[in-house]
């Protein structure tokens, strides 16, 4: 037999001996050398001839105990993947916060140098005309310039802030998923179990 088979309808007892003198042997009496064995819908290597019910009804237990921990286990399992998934978005998000701050700053940056040089042009060009600087129109000009110059790289960094800010509110957010995914899992699992239980003692 298979082990399937011995599984199922169990084995046969082995015995030597008796009436038949099976093996050579004399003796009057058999000599079992394993007992049979019963199997979930059998014993002696043959179905239950009644009460075939009791074997399919371990069986079937067996199956439902078995499919409540395969989607327990399943449960658990998806609610970590999901998990995983928005650490790594939350990390994600909050390492672009600080790239868009550090672009930012450079572009403040690389806006001030550009600045302070059209600055210089524009003082050179009015300088070689003999052209006052330093009082009357000339003066307020220069002076409504810088701030204007100012002014476009206190814009740079401040959407830079506010992206950084942006994205790390999504990292704040994906964070917080973390162990509501956890917890969903645990929370299907428990209830797959107790659905297992409640048929199996039903």
């Amino acid at each position: 037999m298979t082990g399937l088979e011995v599984a199922l309808f169990g084995a046969k007892a082995i015995t030597v001996g008796g009436a038949a003198g099976a093996a050579g042997i004399t003796t009057a009496t058999a000599l079992t050398l394993a007992p049979a064995t019963a199997g979930l819908i059998g014993f002696g290597g043959t179905a239950f001839a009644s009460g075939a019910t009791l074997g399919f009804g371990a069986l079937g237990t067996a199956f439902q105990v078995g499919a409540g921990l395969f989607s327990a286990v399943s449960s658990v399992q998806q609610g970590g993947f999901q998990a995983g998934i928005a650490r790594n978005q939350a990390i994600e998000r909050q390492q672009l916060a600080t790239q868009k701050r550090q672009i930012a700053a450079v572009n403040a940056r690389s806006q001030e140098r550009a600045n302070v040089q059209a600055f210089k042009t524009r003082r050179a060009l009015l300088g070689g005309s003999n052209v006052e600087l330093n009082s009357g129109t000339p003066l307020l000009v220069s002076v409504d310039i810088a701030g204007r110059f100012k002014e476009e790289e206190e814009k740079i960094r401040f959407q830079g802030r506010q992206d950084a800010l942006a994205e790390e509110s999504r990292a704040r957010i994906y964070a917080a998923q973390v162990g509501s995914y956890k917890r969903a899992g645990y929370d299907r699992a428990g209830a797959a179990l107790l659905a297992t239980g409640a048929k199996v003692f039903a």
